[in-house]
């Protein structure tokens, strides 16, 4: 079964290409770039749990016109793997996000940005931990350097503002965020060959907002309802069409193509986009340390995203 995932992966590279799937990624980033832009200015007027159900909701409606037929076609293949869709839900729809939102009701950008670049270094030690996988140098210095520059974006050119850096509720939400994440993306890989993309989204879509039901019904009677305003009802279309859809399209198949540890690096990227929308939506502007952090982030990727892919070992070749 590995090896049958590894050449499949090496087809996939092929195919599409390994420039494409870095793209995708790339995509998926700026999706959620936006997303935790939204989240951070909506925290006062939508609450954390609703805030993701309703996201799903409409993501749900939005898939099912392109994804419930292959659902229901499929739907044997999903309910033999059904502990797998239930892990994906769980991780990439519900905890996740509802994580996420929390954090932002009580940090700032900058701490919530700096936290979130420690992904990348999780997925790989997961991986060793759950499935052995090495990392290698190339990998480990990519890394390095991406999370360094986006370091240098986060505090601004200024190690002084790192003293002033304290874990509040927030922080910790995000601490428990961030490996949500990486078990997410790790369970990518055992993702069926007969699972079509758009109907797997749909099947965690759907996974997912039985778990937040009850949660959201909770929320209801302890913080209250969302107000139907034209700011709350833009910011739910953008996270449910772009930060949910189209970035979960774009995520999964970037890592079916490079796996979850390179893809990993990509999530560098979205403290990044943050800072660039900030400076179009909000007028703010750009400075020398930001070049040098998209410099050191793009070395950092240009290390990982040009390794070669690991030969097999003897061992690994099957019969």
């Amino acid at each position: 079964m590995k090896i049958g995932r590894q050449r499949q992966r090496r087809e996939e590279v092929r195919r599409i290409g390994a420039f494409s799937a870095w793209m995708l990624l790339a995509i998926a980033a700026l999706c959620w770039a936006g997303n935790f832009v939204l989240g951070r200015a909506m925290h006062a007027e939508i609450p954390p749990v609703a805030f993701t159900f309703w996201r799903w909701t409409v993501a749900g409606l939005v898939l099912l016109p392109f994804a419930g037929r292959d659902l229901w076609r499929h739907r044997a293949a999903f309910m033999r793997h059904w502990p797998l869709a239930v892990a994906l839900a769980a991780t990439g729809v519900c905890l996740f996000h509802v994580l996420v939102y929390t954090a932002l009701h009580s940090t700032t950008a900058t701490n919530a940005g700096l936290i979130l670049a420690i992904t990348p270094l999780v997925i790989p030690v997961m991986s060793y931990v759950f499935d052995r996988t090495p990392l290698s140098v190339r990998q480990a210095l990519g890394i390095a350097l991406s999370l360094v520059g986006v370091g240098v974006i986060i505090v601004r050119g200024d190690v002084a503002v790192l003293r002033g850096l304290r874990l509040a509720d927030g922080d910790l939400w995000m601490l428990l965020a961030v490996p949500t994440w990486a078990l997410y993306a790790l369970l990518l890989r055992h993702v069926p060959d007969d699972w079509p993309s758009l109907a797997t989204i749909l099947a965690i879509t759907a996974c997912g907002l039985v778990m937040l039901a009850p949660l959201y019904a909770w929320e209801l009677a302890v913080v209250g309802g969302l107000a139907l305003t034209l700011d709350n009802i833009t910011a739910l279309a953008y996270v449910s069409v772009f930060a949910s859809v189209v970035a979960y399209i774009c995520w999964n198949r970037g890592v079916a193509v490079i796996g979850a540890t390179r893809a990993g690096l990509s999530m560098h990227l979205t403290p990044l986009f943050a800072a660039a929308l900030a400076v179009v939506l909000l007028g703010e502007r750009l400075h020398p340390f930001h070049a040098v952090g998209v410099v050191l982030i793009g070395l950092g990727i240009l290390l990982t995203a040009t390794e070669r892919p690991r030969p097999l070992r003897v061992s690994e070749k099957g019969t």
